[in-house]
């Protein structure tokens, strides 16, 4: 990787690392400084004061909720709007978030323990994810190719549709539907240590693939004709790319819900920043999306009144008008 690439990178780590500081430190009431904040990280989780127990116990799992949850949306959009060669294309447009959060909310339907939950919610999603996009692939496929611009489109329509039967679940589950639909919205407010090492692990994983992956879906987004004459599998690509994402998102909509705008935007701040190519727009797309949700996180739990908005309202919000710029400026 070029110098001035590593450069731009860690500074967008220096820049994460500020970000992480800000949002531990101001919470949803109390405020600490960042030398409060590393001096309760170095002496570990003892428990002994209350400064200690916020920290470790709310707002650490909280602010990697966002590091990790942002960072894979913003990798997982990066990938799509390559192999689609489409800058419109992000998880949710597709149909893999929308498939995703029927799953998990069938499950919280049901009733099961929370622990089982951590468990289930990913599974469950990663299934109905696969089928979401299953049909998504099939309504595009026209003469055995799948055309982007139709897949763009029956993503839209699916994932209207999914919206419509979210709905429904959440009539029809009997449980308290204020916490279904702030977890559909998006929420951080449940953060706890057990599901951070899973988004962890999901996002380390998802990025080697993807990485490993990036030549060939440079060479995919100049054409297929071009990628299959360097040896490129084309449909074989699609398939891998398409499931890594979906088990991505599957999990990270498990603990947090819908996010949307975040896999949309991150990729194009990275492209205006090293450019298309992939094996630089990745890294920097993981950090522009972990950034991206570290605020928006942070402003959501300074609503109005002393209430905590759904981060997925926040993102919208943020998100839509930062990506009109982006689009004016190009």
């Amino acid at each position: 990787m070029p110098k001035p690439t590593i450069r731009i990178i860690w500074f967008g780590c220096l820049l994460l690392l500020l970000g992480f500081l800000i949002h531990v430190g101001i919470g949803s009431s109390l405020w600490y400084n960042p030398f409060q904040i590393l001096s309760e990280v170095a002496r570990g989780h003892v428990g002994d004061n209350y400064t200690n127990d916020v920290v470790w116990n709310l707002r650490l799992p909280r602010a990697c909720y966002c590091l990790f949850v942002g960072g894979s949306l913003g990798i997982c959009g990066a990938a799509l709007q390559t192999l689609f060669r489409n800058p419109l294309a992000e998880p949710y447009v597709v149909g893999a978030s929308s498939g995703a959060a029927i799953g998990g909310a069938l499950t919280l339907s049901l009733g099961v323990s929370e622990t089982a939950l951590i468990f289930l919610k990913p599974v469950a999603g990663f299934i109905t994810g696969l089928l979401t996009l299953a049909l998504v692939l099939s309504i595009s496929r026209r003469k055995g190719v799948v055309e982007t611009p139709t897949l763009l489109l029956a993503g839209v329509v699916v994932s209207t549709m999914l919206s419509s039967l979210l709905s429904l679940i959440v009539l029809e589950s009997g449980k308290d539907q204020g916490v279904l639909l702030r977890w559909l919205l998006g929420s951080m407010s449940t953060a706890f240590w057990g599901p951070v090492w899973m988004l962890a692990g999901s996002f380390v994983t998802g990025f080697c693939l993807l990485y490993r992956a990036s030549r060939r879906l440079n060479a995919l987004a100049v054409g297929e004709e071009t990628a299959a004459s360097v040896g490129v599998n084309v449909q074989r690509l699609r398939n891998q790319v398409l499931v890594i994402v979906t088990a991505m998102v599957a999990i990270t909509v498990g603990p947090v819900g819908i996010i949307g705008f975040v896999g949309l935007v991150a990729p194009h701040i990275a492209r205006s920043i090293v450019g298309v190519d992939l094996r630089k727009t990745l890294p920097v797309s993981a950090v522009s999306g972990a950034l991206l949700l570290l605020l928006s996180d942070a402003i959501a739990q300074r609503g109005p009144q002393g209430t905590e908005l759904p981060v997925g309202i926040v993102t919208a919000i943020l998100g839509a008008p930062s990506l009109l710029i982006l689009m004016r400026r190009r």
